[in-house]
């Protein structure tokens, strides 16, 4: 029974921690110990919701909060890398895991699509990844391929102006895109994301007769220097469209159209060496 209350007052200090924080203190004693790992703990742990949590699958645990706590850590943990963390050729079978958050760690976009890079030779040779969404409630009909069923897709907040050909656009303006990618067995890996500190430019890309505004926003982000290692000199860039109704009152709302993700790197010429550097870099990201 005293070891029983033992855990249970554990429990409660273990409440004020953060996750982060709970594991060091875990192993000063058997009773802390066993507190820590109760399911119950992990569960109000993850009423925080940390970023990405919704982007990992399968239910309330201690496990998932881990890894998606290591998910949103992994541009710093990649620093540290300096070895394969996967063998590539394991890496052959992935699902693509785009997630769109507004001012918000939930995210009102989430897709998951088949990963299948294509050579483009625009801009001097691209690898890209792109989707459409099957929501087309403001009657736009998108031409990118694949089309994608979104597991979430809810209206976003925007702000309208009084001029009427004037697209509206985000509002609070923090859209964050997070780009992932899963294994068959559920490990995952972050590939880049983009805040606001990474737009470029913006501009409408409807026409003055079609029943919509259509909203392109380009983002544009080098990956972070990693030294002598495969994962430094890709350039990625997004171009993100979203809609909103016409005419659009000044407070409105708004649906994600498309997300098309170009990478480049530094050095490749060709389209199969392109592609096998792509898939190569996938191989040093930290997976969780």
């Amino acid at each position: 029974m005293a070891q029983a209350m033992n855990e249970d007052l554990w429990g409660q200090v273990l409440r004020w921690l953060e996750p982060t924080e709970s594991g060091s203190a875990a192993g000063s004693s058997r009773e802390l110990c066993a507190a820590h790992g109760r399911d119950g703990l992990w569960l109000e742990y993850a009423e925080r919701e940390p970023p990405l949590w919704h982007m990992v699958p399968g239910l309330p645990s201690r496990e998932r909060y881990r890894r998606a706590v290591l998910l949103d850590a992994s541009d710093e943990l990649a620093r540290r890398v300096d070895s394969l963390s996967v063998n590539p050729r394991s890496l052959t079978t992935l699902t693509v895991v785009v997630g769109v958050f507004q001012n918000s760690d939930e995210p009102f976009f989430l897709a998951r699509f088949p990963f299948e890079p294509r050579y483009s030779e625009s801009q001097g040779g691209e690898v890209a990844l792109t989707m459409s969404s099957s929501d087309t409630r403001h009657g736009k009909i998108n031409d990118v391929k694949p089309i994608v069923t979104p597991q979430i897709s809810n209206l976003f907040s925007g702000k309208g102006f009084e001029q009427e050909n004037s697209s509206p656009v985000p509002s609070p303006d923090c859209l964050k895109i997070a780009w992932c990618l899963e294994q068959p067995d559920g490990r995952m890996a972050k590939l880049v994301d983009f805040e606001i500190e990474n737009l470029r430019e913006r501009d409408c890309c409807s026409s003055w007769d079609d029943p919509y505004f259509s909203l392109c926003t380009w983002y544009e982000k080098k990956s972070a220097d990693h030294g002598e290692r495969h994962v430094e000199g890709w350039q990625f860039k997004l171009t993100l469209d979203v809609t909103f109704p016409k005419p659009s009152p000044l407070e409105t709302e708004g649906v994600v159209a498309s997300l098309e993700l170009t990478a480049n790197y530094e050095g490749v010429e060709d389209d199969s060496a392109s592609i096998e550097e792509f898939k190569t870099m996938l191989a040093y990201l930290p997976w969780h």
